[in-house]
Order: C-alpha cells, then sequence, then structure tokens
C-alpha cells in the first residue's frame, strides 16, 4: 500500500501528460470556446520536461515526444510524410496505458526486476524486516527487488544481520547482493561483526560469499 502512494505522483504525471495530449488533439470547433491550444501545447510541453526529470524513464520520455511532436505536425508537413496525427494520438495512448499498466504490476512479484525499488518505506521495510528477523517478511521485499545496499541514518541492513547473527537473514541478503565489503563505523566488514560476536555460521556465509563461493542454505 504504502509502494502504491509512493507511485501516485508519476501516475498522475502520465495521466495529465495523456489528457493534455488528447485535448491538444480535438478539433478545432470543440474546443475553441474552452480553451486556447497554444496553452495546451505549452503545458504539455512543460509536463513532459517535468516528467522526465521526475517520473518517467528515459526511453519513454523520448517515445512520448516523438508521439506528441508528430500528433501536432502541421497539417500540410503531415500529409507530405504519410502521418496521421490521430493514429500518433491512439499510440500515444496506447503507450501511457502500458506505463501504467507496469507501474501495477510493480507493486507485484511478477513486475520489473531491472530497477530497485528504494524508497523511505521500502527502507524502513527491509530494516524492520532485519531487526525483527523475519525471514519470510525479507523474502517478499527481495521478490518486488527492494533495494537493500542503502544506509540510513547509520543502518545498513546487512550489518545489523551480522550484528544479530541471524544466518537466514544474511543468507537471504547476500544471496540478493547485499555488498559484504560494506563498514561499519569502526572500519569493520560485516564477517568481523559476525566473528567478533561469535557467530560461526554467519561469519561462515559471508566468508563464503567474499570468496565467491556457493553459499550453503
Amino acid at each position: 500500500m504504502k509502494q502504491a502512494k509512493s507511485r501516485l505522483p508519476e501516475i498522475a504525471a502520465l495521466l495529465i501528460i495523456v489528457l493534455l495530449s488528447i485535448a491538444a488533439n480535438l478539433p478545432e470547433y470543440m474546443v475553441e470556446k474552452l480553451i486556447d491550444r497554444d496553452i495546451v501545447l505549452g503545458v504539455l510541453g512543460a509536463s513532459v520536461v517535468i516528467a522526465l526529470f521526475h517520473h518517467l524513464r528515459f526511453l519513454l520520455f523520448i517515445t512520448m515526444v516523438a508521439l506528441i511532436a508528430g500528433a501536432n505536425m502541421p497539417g500540410g508537413l503531415a500529409a507530405a510524410l504519410g502521418i496521421d496525427p490521430a493514429v500518433l494520438v491512439a499510440v500515444l495512448v496506447l503507450v501511457v496505458a502500458i506505463s501504467l499498466l507496469n507501474y501495477v504490476f510493480l507493486l507485484m512479484p511478477t513486475g520489473d526486476k531491472q530497477s530497485k525499488m528504494d524508497t523511505i518505506f521500502s527502507r524502513k521495510a527491509v530494516l524492520s524486516a532485519v531487526i525483527e528477523g523475519n525471514h519470510h517478511k525479507l523474502a517478499r521485499l527481495m521478490e518486488i527487488n527492494a533495494e537493500i545496499n542503502f544506509n540510513h541514518e547509520g543502518a545498513v541492513p546487512l550489518l545489523i544481520a551480522a550484528e544479530k547473527g541471524n544466518p537466514d537473514i544474511v543468507h537471504t541478503l547476500v544471496k540478493h547482493g547485499a555488498d559484504f565489503w560494506v563498514r561499519n563505523e569502526e572500519g569493520k566488514t560485516p564477517m568481523e561483526v559476525a566473528l567478533a560476536k561469535g557467530f560461526a555460521r554467519v561469519a561462515e556465509i559471508l566468508h563464503y560469499a567474499a570468496e565467491g563461493k556457493q553459499i550453503a542454505a
């Protein structure tokens, strides 16, 4: 639920862009007394630029700019190039719809695994799972690709797990790419922390990770 809320501004930006694109391409007789097309196009352009820097991925931005430019091409030029603005508007709507679906699926385990989810909420959830030793909760966070390599106000997931001596949590973090060379304020790595605490199994897991060997479950 928290992740869904964190994506609301991004979804809102996409909806604004598609609505402005539709408004900019409505027939003159429908909009001449209601809106100024130049203003709509200006707001549309500004929205796309804002979205580039705050919400949208670069490739999606390029695609949308190309579609918007084509859809608003002068009639004579569009006809000479064989471009139908209405078709481009339809494609633009489709692109936005697909993007919105993608954002929905990112909330589920089957979503995109390429981009890490790194928000204040995801960080607190990861830290909570590590501190509580809640392996099931941590596994779910790994399924939605939550970031684990972070330092949140001095708290680092793998260092906390090593400090607490929980081998299952450490194994899961390392398996999903946790940085086992990270150091605490005393300059100690997670393995050194585990050894100092006498957590042999945790130290073994981290040793195997450092050696690049298969980690036993």
